[in-house]
C-alpha cells in the first residue's frame, strides 16, 4: 500500500515536471483541463500542417487525440506517428485510418449522427478539402446545436487560415490582462475606514512610517484634500503625499518606496462613478440565450448575478487578494485579511442570487478574481453561403479549399505555423484562457501579414 503510494506521488511529480513551463501559462487548473479533454481531429491527407498541429497537442497533454482520416504505411512511416506518441506517453493516440476508402465518412459507422461527436471537446478539421469539407459542412448545418467546437483550417501556397465555428460565444474566463488593483479606496466599507484611520503618524517612527502601505498613505491624503476642498488629480496628490512625507520624515521623497507606490497608484482615487466594468456589459449582450457549454453557463450566469449584486448594492463584489505593497508584512496581512473577510460576505451574497443555477463556490470565487479581465469571443458559424465577400484572399481559400485543387501544396513554413496556430486555439478554446481569435485569421506568408475578419 504504501509502495503504491509513492509510486502514484512519483508519477505526479513527473507529470509536474513535464509540464512544468506550461504550469507557469495556464495554471495546473488549466492543464488539468486539457489532460482530461478529447480533440478529433479530422483530415484529407496527411501532411506536415496535420503533424505540426498534432505535435504541438502531443506536447502540451491532451489527454486523447482521435485522429481520423486517410494514413496509409508509408505516410504513417514518413511522418513517425509513433514518434510523435513517444514525445509524451502521457497522451492517448487513436489513429482511424481510411486508406483505399477514398475518405467515405458515409462508410464510419454513426458519423453523421450527434452521437457520434458527444465524446469530443473539440474537433479540427486541418487540411481537410473536397468532400471532407462537403461533409463537414453538411453535419454543421444538420446538427449544429450538438456538435463541439469546430477548428477549421486550410493552407495553400504561401496563404492560410483559421477559423473558429461554435454554435456559441466563447467565454474567457482569464484572459490574463493587466487589471488595475481593487482596493475600494473611495468606496471602503466601516472595518476597512477604520484600519486607515487607526494609523497615527505623528506616533511611528519614520522607520514605521516608510513600510506604511501606499493604500493607507493614499486614503490620507485624499482625506486631507477632501477636508480642504481641493480637487484630487495626479499634481494635487502628489502634492499632499510630499506634504504628509516631509512632515514626518527627514529624507528625500524619492528614497522611500511606499511613497512613491502611492504617487504612482494615485490614480485610484479620480474613479468614484464606479461603473459597471464593460467587459462584464458585453458578455450580457454578446450571449443572448442560455448557453449549452457548462463553463459558458457558469460564466453568463455569474456575470448576471454580479450585475444583479451591483443593482442591489452600487458596487461590485470586493476580490479577496490585494496586489503586493512595499509595506512591512504585518501591516500587509492585517489589510488583506480585512478585505478577504469582505469578499467572503460578498460571495456570500452572490451564492444566494445564483442558487438556482448550482455553481460551484471555489468556481465562483476563480471568476471573482478574474472579474475585471472576463471576456467573450463570438465565434464564426458556417451557412448555406459560405463564401463571403468580406475578404478576397478568403474567397479565394474558400474556392480552392471546396475544389480541392492541390496543385500548389503549401509552403512548409506555412505549414508549420498554421498548424501551431490551430494547436494554440484549440488549447484556448478548451481551458477559457487567452482570448483565442475574433472569428478567422488569414495568414499571407508572402508579406508576413495577418488580417482578421468575420465570416
Amino acid at each position: 500500500m504504501h509502495q503504491n503510494s509513492d509510486k502514484k506521488q512519483h508519477n505526479s511529480v513527473g507529470i509536474l515536471d513535464r509540464y512544468d513551463r506550461q504550469l507557469m501559462i495556464w495554471g495546473e487548473s488549466g492543464q488539468e483541463i486539457l489532460s482530461n479533454s478529447h480533440v478529433c481531429v479530422l483530415h484529407y491527407k496527411l501532411d506536415l500542417m496535420v503533424v505540426e498541429c498534432l505535435k504541438s497537442m502531443v506536447l502540451m497533454g491532451i489527454g486523447k487525440i482521435t485522429l481520423i482520416g486517410e494514413f496509409g504505411l508509408e505516410k504513417l512511416a514518413l511522418f513517425d506517428i509513433e514518434g510523435l506518441q513517444s514525445m509524451n506517453p502521457h497522451v492517448q493516440l487513436d489513429i482511424q485510418d481510411h486508406t483505399g476508402d477514398d475518405c467515405n465518412y458515409e462508410d464510419i459507422p454513426g458519423f453523421r449522427t450527434p452521437h457520434f461527436w458527444a465524446p469530443f471537446d473539440a474537433v479540427i478539421g486541418i487540411s481537410a478539402g473536397g468532400p471532407l469539407l462537403q461533409c463537414i459542412n453538411e453535419l454543421w448545418l444538420k446538427w449544429e446545436y450538438c456538435l463541439p467546437t469546430l477548428i477549421l483550417s486550410y493552407a495553400f501556397d504561401a496563404y492560410g487560415y483559421v477559423r473558429l465555428i461554435g454554435n456559441e460565444p466563447s467565454c474567457v474566463i482569464n484572459s490574463h490582462a493587466h487589471s488595475n488593483p481593487d482596493l475600494r479606496l473611495t468606496c471602503m466599507w466601516p472595518e476597512l475606514e477604520k484600519y486607515h484611520e487607526s494609523f497615527q503618524f505623528d506616533k511611528l517612527s519614520q522607520h514605521e512610517l516608510s513600510a506604511v502601505p501606499y493604500s493607507v498613505l493614499l486614503s490620507t491624503v485624499s482625506k486631507e484634500l477632501r477636508k480642504s476642498k481641493i480637487a484630487l488629480n495626479r499634481n494635487s496628490v502628489k502634492a499632499a503625499l510630499i506634504r504628509l512625507h516631509d512632515k514626518y520624515m527627514s529624507g528625500s521623497f524619492n528614497d522611500d518606496v511606499n511613497f512613491i507606490e502611492a504617487d504612482r497608484y494615485s490614480f485610484l482615487l479620480f474613479n468614484e462613478s464606479n461603473p459597471f466594468p464593460d467587459n462584464l456589459t458585453k458578455i450580457l449582450q454578446t450571449i443572448h440565450s442560455e448557453p449549452k457549454s457548462i463553463i459558458n453557463k457558469w460564466v453568463y450566469h455569474f456575470v448576471q448575478s454580479v450585475e444583479k449584486f451591483y443593482t442591489l448594492n452600487g458596487r461590485l463584489p470586493v476580490r479577496s487578494s490585494i496586489p503586493d505593497m512595499e509595506c512591512s508584512t504585518l501591516m500587509f496581512n492585517e489589510q488583506k485579511a480585512i478585505y478577504a473577510r469582505k469578499s467572503a460576505q460578498d460571495v456570500a451574497g452572490l451564492m444566494e442570487i445564483l442558487s438556482p443555477h448550482s455553481i460551484p463556490e471555489y468556481f465562483v470565487r476563480y471568476l471573482l478574481q478574474n472579474l475585471r479581465t472576463l471576456d467573450v469571443v463570438k465565434l464564426s458559424s458556417i451557412t448555406r453561403e459560405d463564401v463571403k465577400e468580406q475578404s478576397a484572399r478568403m474567397t479565394d481559400l474558400l474556392i480552392h479549399q471546396k475544389d480541392h485543387l492541390y496543385a500548389a501544396d503549401p509552403n512548409p513554413a506555412i505549414s508549420a505555423i498554421l498548424g501551431s496556430l490551430t494547436a494554440q486555439e484549440c488549447v484556448k478554446l478548451l481551458t477559457h484562457q487567452f482570448v483565442p481569435l475574433q472569428n478567422t485569421l488569414i495568414y499571407d506568408g508572402l508579406s508576413n501579414t495577418t488580417e482578421i475578419i468575420s465570416i
